[in-house]
């Protein structure tokens, strides 16, 4: 490589980089979700989360089935401190068709649909979403279990029981320094 090319090489990168902030570069997360069985739409809802400064807006976010848009209705949204969006709450109508294909799109250079309302009868399905763009299928019903909490209204109380062995230990250690220093 030349050495005035190699003196370069860092620049153009780095102007690479920015040309691909300036110029709206696409983001995209896959949103997986299940069609009940029986049905062959329902709505679909849940949420999406975003870096600080990665959407301006609601506008700047659609979603994506085999390049057409698939139009989804904003129900919720939570900002950052700098007003960019950090979480959104989105509905669309997912058919079989659409079934764990859907993808969100984001950034500055993107406009998406998004009606008032979406109506689909029956009970709405969650989706949810990863970071990894891999078709992940999760299967299986995992029962953890079953967390309880009782709250003690003397629950201060309790710590004293702990000075009645570290009363005991310094006891003991005491009087053992006593008889060692009688001999």
């Amino acid at each position: 490589m030349a050495p005035g090319l190699r003196r370069l090489l860092p620049a153009l990168t780095l102007m690479a980089a920015g040309a691909a902030v300036a110029g709206g570069a696409v983001e995209q997360r896959p949103i997986i979700f299940s069609v009940p069985p029986g049905r062959s739409e329902a709505l679909v809802r849940g949420s999406l989360s975003f870096p600080p400064g990665s959407l301006k807006s609601p506008v700047n976010l659609r979603l994506v089935e085999s390049g057409r848009e698939v139009p989804s209705a904003v129900t919720g949204k939570t900002l950052w401190f700098d007003r960019s969006v950090m979480l959104l709450k989105v509905e669309f109508k997912g058919t079989k068709d659409t079934e764990r294909r859907v993808w969100a799109e984001w950034g500055d250079g993107i406009s998406g649909r998004h009606p008032a309302a979406l109506k689909v009868a029956g009970k709405p399905v969650d989706f949810k979403v990863f970071d990894a763009a891999s078709d992940i299928q999760v299967q299986g019903n995992v029962n953890i279990g079953t967390l309880v909490v009782r709250v003690e209204k003397r629950a201060g109380i309790y710590y004293y029981w702990y000075l009645i062995p570290l009363a005991l230990i310094i006891g003991f250690l005491s009087w053992r320094k006593y008889l060692l220093r009688r001999r």
